[in-house]
């Protein structure tokens, strides 16, 4: 092993979080994107995963996902949305959700960039 090596990078450590994200929420922090593995404070410190599958809320999302259609990270709504725009892309749905429905399943995988 490397001697410069630190941990695995499935999982980031935030310093400084740009805004509050309970446990299981999207995060964006400049370019890194994950789910948060615990409630983090605004300008708090905390853990996002990078890569899995994740059951995750979508209370103001009134859209219908076709299994393996790509999904964009909305960060001023803090939602995950088919609509490109000028939105992140981060993942794509790993099962089809219903309009309307408050739940969907993203799957993010490793090179999420």
């Amino acid at each position: 092993m490397a001697k410069n090596f630190q941990k695995p990078g499935r999982v980031h450590s935030v310093l400084v979080a740009p805004y509050a994200a309970v446990a299981g929420a999207g995060m964006q922090v400049g370019s890194i994107f994950g789910i948060a593995n615990a409630d983090i404070a605004n300008g708090g410190t905390g853990e996002l995963e990078l890569e899995g599958v994740f059951y995750t809320a979508q209370a103001t999302n009134a859209e219908a996902w076709t299994e393996g259609v790509a999904l964009y990270w909305n960060d001023s709504g803090k939602l995950f949305t088919t609509t490109a725009s000028t939105y992140r892309r981060v993942g794509f749905a790993s099962q089809a959700k219903a309009n309307p429905s408050t739940v969907g399943y993203v799957r993010i995988p490793v090179n999420a960039i």
